[in-house]
Parts: C-alpha cells; sequence; structure tokens
C-alpha cells in the first residue's frame, strides 16, 4: 500500500513506463513528478487552512465569551445603579449596600460620610466624621497636584484600613476606594465608597473602571438627592417654633409602633401634656414671651424621655409623649419628674422678665389596649388629662384607661 499519492503515481508511471516510448515515458515521469508537487502543496494550503480555521474559531470562542463577560458585568453594573436610584430615604441606605454587595459577590462595601452635612439622618450603621477629619483621612487618595483619586490595588497598602474598609485586617485582598462628590460642588467631597474582595486581582490599575467611576457618581448624587428629601421631610415633622417633633410626625409612626407592640404583646403608654397658667404668661408678658416659655418647656420634655420615646407638641400648650415598652407605673414614675421639671423652670431667666409667673403641668396617662387605634390612645389620655386638672388645682398624673371610649372636644384633637 502507498499511503503517499505522490509515490502512488511514481510507481504507476514505473510500470507503465516499458510499454510506450522513452521520450514519453520521461514525459510521464516529469508530469507525475509535477502533480505530485501540486499535490504536496495543495495539502499543504489546506493543512495551513485548517489551522487558520481552528485558530478563528479559538479566536471567535474567546470573542464571544469576553463578550459575555462584558454584557453580564454591564448587566450587574445596570442592576447595582438602580438599587442606588430607588434609594430615597438614608435609613435605607445600609439595606441598599447589602444588597449590592451581594449583587457584585464582593467581601464587603462601606461608605463613610460626612457628619456635618448627614449626621442628623443616618441610621447607626453607618458611619460619619465631621468634614475636616474626613478630608484628613482622604490625604491618601492625593495625586501629586493634591487632586482626590481613586484608590486601587491591595487592600493591604491602604492606611488605617478599618476606618476605610471597616476591617483592622483585611489580608491578601484587593480593593477599590472612591471620593464621592457633591452633586451641587464638585469640589466637595461628601465622604467614600469601598469595596474589598479576597481575590487580590480583582481589583488592579491595569483594569478600566469605567463602571466604578458612574457608579459613584450616581451613589453620590443620590445621597445628595436622599439627603435633600430628609430635610425637607423633617421640616414637615418638625415643630416650627421648638424644634422637636410634631403630632404629624406621632400619627405618621405610632401606628407601627402600636402594630409592634400587638403582635409581641408589649406595654404602651401616652401621656398628653397640659400647661396650666399659660395663658397669663401671654396675657401678662405678651405672647414672644410666651414662645419662649413654649420652647424651654419642650426642651425640657424632650431632654427626659428615652431615645426610643416619640415626644411632640400637639399644638399649643399641649404636648405628648408615646413611651413603647412602659408600664403604667414607668409612666406614673416619669410623669412625677415631669411635672417637677416644668413646675421649677424659672421663666424670668428664660424671657428676660422680672413679672412673677410660672407654668405647671396637667398629664393624663393613657395605657393602650390591643384593640384601640392611635387616635383611640390619644383620646383617652385626653380625657385623663381633663380628669387630672379638674380633680387637682396642682394636678397630678392619672393613669386612665376606661373600658369604653370618652367624649372629648373636639378642638383638642
Amino acid at each position: 500500500m502507498h499511503s503517499d499519492p505522490t509515490t502512488l503515481l511514481e510507481a504507476i508511471a514505473r510500470r507503465i513506463t516499458p510499454r510506450i516510448a522513452p521520450e514519453d515515458a520521461q514525459a510521464l515521469r516529469e508530469a507525475v513528478l509535477a502533480a505530485g508537487e501540486q499535490l504536496h502543496n495543495a495539502e499543504a494550503r489546506i493543512a495551513r487552512l485548517e489551522r487558520t480555521i481552528a485558530a478563528s474559531k479559538q479566536g471567535f470562542s474567546t470573542s464571544v465569551a469576553a463578550y459575555r463577560s462584558l454584557l453580564e458585568t454591564f448587566q450587574t453594573f445596570r442592576r447595582t445603579i438602580d438599587r442606588i436610584l430607588q434609594l430615597t430615604d438614608l435609613e435605607d441606605l445600609p439595606a441598599v449596600l447589602e444588597a449590592i454587595r451581594m449583587e457584585t459577590h464582593l467581601t464587603a462595601v462601606r461608605v463613610v460620610l460626612d457628619a456635618d452635612l448627614f449626621a442628623r439622618h443616618l441610621p447607626e450603621d453607618i458611619p460619619a466624621i465631621p468634614a475636616s477629619a474626613l478630608l484628613d483621612r482622604l490625604t491618601f487618595l492625593e495625586d501629586r497636584r493634591g487632586r482626590l483619586s481613586p484608590y486601587i490595588g491591595p487592600a493591604t497598602r491602604v492606611p488605617d484600613p478599618a476606618f476605610f474598609l471597616g476591617l483592622d485586617f483585611p489580608g491578601r485582598s484587593s480593593c477599590v476606594i472612591f471620593p464621592l462628590r457633591h452633586k451641587y460642588d464638585a469640589r466637595r467631597t461628601i465622604g467614600i465608597f469601598s469595596a474589598l474582595d479576597t481575590d487580590p486581582e480583582r481589583f488592579s490599575r491595569t483594569k478600566a473602571t469605567d463602571f466604578l467611576d458612574h457608579f459613584c457618581a450616581v451613589l453620590g448624587s443620590t445621597l445628595i438627592t436622599a439627603l435633600e428629601h430628609a430635610e425637607l421631610d423633617a421640616l414637615t415633622v418638625r415643630d416650627s417654633l421648638t424644634g422637636i417633633h410634631n403630632r404629624a410626625y406621632m400619627e405618621r409612626h405610632a401606628p407601627r409602633l402600636l402594630d409592634l407592640a400587638r403582635r409581641k404583646g408589649r406595654p404602651v403608654q401616652l401621656l398628653f401634656i397640659d400647661l396650666d397658667g399659660f395663658k397669663a404668661v401671654n396675657d401678662r408678658l405678651g405672647h414672644d414671651a410666651g414662645d419662649l416659655v413654649l420652647v424651654q418647656v419642650a426642651r425640657t420634655l424632650a431632654g427626659m424621655v428615652r431615645s426610643y420615646d416619640i415626644c411632640v407638641r400637639l399644638g399649643g400648650d399641649e404636648f405628648a409623649i408615646l413611651m413603647p415598652e412602659s408600664s403604667p407605673e414607668d409612666a406614673l414614675a416619669l410623669t412625677r419628674r415631669l411635672e417637677e421639671a416644668v413646675l421649677g423652670i424659672h421663666i424670668p431667666a428664660h424671657t428676660g422678665m422680672t413679672q412673677r409667673v410660672h407654668v405647671s403641668a396637667s398629664i393624663g396617662i393613657a395605657s393602650w389596649q390591643p384593640d384601640w387605634s392611635f387616635e383611640e390612645l390619644l383620646r383617652q389620655a385626653d380625657a385623663a388629662m381633663y380628669a387630672a386638672k379638674a380633680r387637682h388645682h396642682t394636678p397630678r398624673p392619672e393613669a386612665f384607661s376606661p373600658p369604653q371610649p370618652l367624649p372629648i372636644s373636639p378642638s383638642k384633637v
């Protein structure tokens, strides 16, 4: 068997050569050799073409894989942007960051914000430091011209990783740290965003950062928008005179607290506070002095409640305090202290006037019942306050939670 086509042709030529003229035999041999060479060249070209096709397939497969990876990265980026854009309440920021961490399969994500801007509206999970201290920390991100630039690289090179990354010892990992800009003033830094991955190669300067740049720009802008919403909301739930929360704030949050108490079987108390002698302050000292007294009363009340109690000015000289997780005895003890504190307010010191006037407080206590709405709880506390006012010239608190609702003046609700 002749596996080589050229060898096969030569063998055939040798067999038939004796049967033809010498000159024809020579021509035949030359033709056979030429055909064999052409065939060999054709085989070589076919082999090269096959290699080219194989390389093209490999290149195409690589291109398809790269495209799919890029598409997946873009889709992940788009989902994270969507999550950021849905942020309207700064209280939701921890949940949004956790969702982004899980979406991107990161070890940790973190923001640290300017306390001068955000502190009043941030949940406890989000760290914030004064602007001056923030700028001191950010010298780590300054380039040779003193401009802040992102850091991308090994986490081991980050000074104070506890501040920037939230970990004392990040180990062999990679990270990014981006300054966040104010959307109305690009020169102002409002905080930092950082992301950490245990893969030491995930974040490096050789990789493009376009997505991260855009993500952090959107994050900074969204945070300022959420801050604006929080400040605007504060205007609607803060009493403009005293600065404490107003009735709208209590009406917004009390139903949620009562629902929680109902599900967990926890007690809730409501104090209804009405000032006695306040009309004399307005009549004798004027309404400006009366406003100053209201401010001091509000500060006194707010300074004596727990952080999770809700203390509001209902309007005029009426205040209320909602006490979750509290027994009637707790409410009674607080009421005694509040009465003494209000009676002890030295009005001349706060009004600048020497006339001898004083105010005191009539306080009613209502113990919430599971079938009561917030409106009913308020009605009962208001009625208890009137009962206390009617019984005592120097009011003493009265615990009041009758089985049937009591009628009250519409002007008091």
